[in-house]
């Protein structure tokens, strides 16, 4: 089997987690990640929060971030985007596993499956990390956190990752022919492959999506307003939100990935 995995040595990274005394009151998951934005300073990496299971804090860092809003608690977590400010020349995330398997999986899967669709849509190709920690730092195109939209698509690869798969190359092809058994043990993320058809569809289009926003820079990354409640932003900016109606309507980012992708029938 072919292998994408790029491994940098442990003595050549740094890795200081971030310390505090709170904790978050998440659902629990199907797969035991946790993840977090890391920063680069000189030949460190640290981490800028408390490491999260669910998937949509990342979505509240950058819309923060982009408005300059603080936002939290949500369960827990807190984020000040007045002045937390994570890098913007790659993007850079750590990651977490309770289980030794799943930390396993997603240490073999996750290149193989992300590095063929960054090739596809013209992406630099993201990197694996391994301080001498028991964490996995992965580094990859900074596109991927041009909007909320993608944003979600990466830490769902991470996540979904950490299934065994005959051959991670043909993750998509396992999922379909094994939906039954995988939808039964995965079902928190399996979702968003029978519920959302878009889903499969975008992965094709990622530079479409990726270069919508960085023409449109006057557009915040989740496509709302400063003013749209942090309740909407959680959990209506990411893949869950292209066929969610809310009180607010649509944000302009989905409504741009949906004419990219078209509407699911």
């Amino acid at each position: 089997m072919t292998t994408t995995t790029e491994i940098m040595p442990n003595n050549a990274i740094k890795f200081m987690p971030f310390e505090s005394g709170y904790h978050y009151t998440e659902n629990s998951q199907s797969i035991s990640l946790r993840m977090a934005f890391c920063n680069k300073i000189h030949d460190k990496y640290m981490e800028m929060f408390l490491p999260v299971s669910c998937r949509d804090y990342f979505s509240d860092v950058i819309h923060a971030e982009y408005w300059k809003i603080p936002v939290g608690p949500i369960y827990g977590f807190i984020y000040d985007g007045t002045r937390q400010h994570i890098d913007r020349d790659k993007i850079r995330l750590s990651i977490h596993c309770h289980s030794q398997s799943d930390f396993a999986h997603i240490k073999e899967n996750c290149l193989q499956i992300l590095n063929p669709l960054e090739q596809g849509a013209g992406f630099e190709k993201s990197v694996l990390l391994f301080p001498p920690k028991k964490v996995l730092i992965i580094e990859g195109d900074a596109k991927w956190q041009s909007n909320t939209y993608l944003l979600s698509i990466y830490t769902l690869i991470l996540r979904i990752s950490g299934i065994l798969f005959t051959n991670p190359e043909n993750w998509l092809q396992e999922f379909i022919i094994n939906k039954e058994k995988l939808q039964c043990n995965y079902s928190n993320d399996f979702q968003y492959f029978i519920k959302f058809p878009h889903f499969q569809k975008s992965l094709q289009k990622l530079d479409q999506i990726a270069q919508y926003s960085l023409q449109h820079p006057e557009q915040s990354p989740s496509g709302w307003s400063r003013d749209t409640p942090i309740e909407v932003i959680h959990g209506f900016a990411g893949i869950w939100g292209i066929r969610q109606k809310t009180i607010d309507g649509q944000s302009e980012l989905n409504e741009m990935v949906t004419q990219i992708v078209g509407k699911d029938e």
